[in-house]
Formats: structure tokens, sequence, C-alpha cells
């Protein structure tokens, strides 16, 4: 029984739980210029209505904490995002060996004695779910991406805490944002 939550316990602490968030922008934009946004769809769904919403809140949140207005058409940038989801095949393998080498064997004790032991390999496969979120602002007026913001992290079980890093995540990008 050790063993196994031993095992289980090694799992957990080989996969990445932090998100690694990183940002670009073009550093030759006035940002302070961009007064309000509009929203640009998304092209493609990979998350499910309710956490759309959720995500789509966030970002409207930390847009508003940097005085950025929303309007419905015409704004000075677009806003869109988009969620990427990996699937990664992960491989753990335990052995339990005594090993091979100097010891009690043939000839007697010490390096003179070499004798053989038994050993066995576990190989466990397990499966994780890695989801990037980027968040992309562009100058509407040119058409140009200004900013990206990607986040990624793997993705958990349960809602509640899949939303709680998604509020996080998008926080951590609009930190190391230029607008203020």
């Amino acid at each position: 029984m050790y063993r196994i939550a031993f095992l289980l316990g090694l799992i957990w602490t080989a996969v990445p739980i932090t998100a690694r968030t990183h940002v670009d922008f073009d550093r030759a934009y006035d940002f302070s210029r961009f007064h309000t946004y509009a929203w640009r769809l998304p092209d493609a769904d990979t998350m499910n209505q309710l956490m759309q919403q959720r995500v789509t809140a966030f970002v409207e949140e930390a847009l508003a904490a940097r005085h950025l207005k929303q309007v419905k058409a015409g704004g000075d940038l677009l806003v869109t995002y988009r969620v990427d989801v990996q699937v990664q095949e992960q491989f753990t393998t335990f052995t339990n060996a005594t090993g091979f080498g100097p010891g009690w064997g043939w000839g007697g004790w010490g390096w003179d004695g070499w004798g053989s032991s038994s050993a066995v390999s576990t190989t466990i496969p397990y499966t994780t779910y890695q989801r990037t979120l980027i968040v992309d602002i562009i100058d509407a007026h040119t058409n140009r991406l200004v900013f990206e913001g990607v986040s990624t992290a793997r993705i958990r079980s349960r809602p509640e805490k899949n939303t709680k890093e998604f509020a996080a995540d998008v926080n951590e990008i609009f930190e190391k944002s230029p607008l203020r």
C-alpha cells in the first residue's frame, strides 16, 4: 500500500503544476493612446460556454482595470483569445532492485564475491492535458497585432480549479502588458 502511495506521489510531482506566462508586444507603439476596445470573435471553440463566459469576464475585468472601455464596434483595439489543448503522454518507470556488484556471492565477501540479484521495473503510462491561453490585442486602425499574452498550464479535473487558474493567468498576462 505504501508503495502505491509513493508511486502516485512521484507521478504527481513529475507533472508541472504552475502556469508559464509570456508576453510579447510592439515596443514602438504608444499604448497610452488606446482608450476603447471591441471583441473579435475567436476562431475556434475549445472550451464549454460556461468557461468561455468566465475567461471573457476575466479579460474584460483586466482591461477595465487598465481604464479601457468596451464598445460594441469601432474601438481602438480588437481583443480576442483562444485556448489550445494538447494531449501529453507521460511515462514513469520505477525499479526495485538491490543491484549486481560487490557483496556476498561466489568467491566470498567483497570485490571477489560477485553475486546476482533480481530487479523489477514497472512503467506507468498516464495522460495529461495542457492548455495554452493566448490573448491577442490588435490595433483596430492598422489591423496589426500589438500585444500577445500566452499562458500554459495543466488542465485540472475540477472546473473550480480551472476557473481560478484562468483568472490568475489573465491577471498575470495583463500585469506584464504595457497597458496601464
